[in-house]
């Protein structure tokens, strides 16, 4: 994997859509110019309505992780050494 992107949630849901649709156009330009992409969605002590909108099958072309860190920095560095 050339890149990875990772957006972490935790109590969000409807309000995610524009954030969401931003980055998979951003990550198709990225593939369209020969990178090859991860994209994981990392539920982060994640409510259950947060849970239920990224289970959503218009998520399903991302990885779901579900996370206790309860915060950013954490999760990133949680996920690394299975990225790198």
């Amino acid at each position: 994997m050339d890149l990875t992107v990772i957006v972490t949630v935790h109590d969000e849901t409807v309000v995610s859509g524009p954030t969401m649709q931003a980055a998979d156009v951003a990550i198709e330009t990225a593939i369209a110019a020969g990178f090859s992409v991860e994209r994981i969605i990392a539920l982060d002590n994640a409510t259950p309505e947060t849970t239920a909108y990224f289970g959503q099958p218009a998520f399903d072309h991302w990885t779901r992780r579900v996370m206790t860190c309860g915060d950013l920095g954490r999760v990133r560095n949680a996920l690394a050494p299975e990225v790198a």
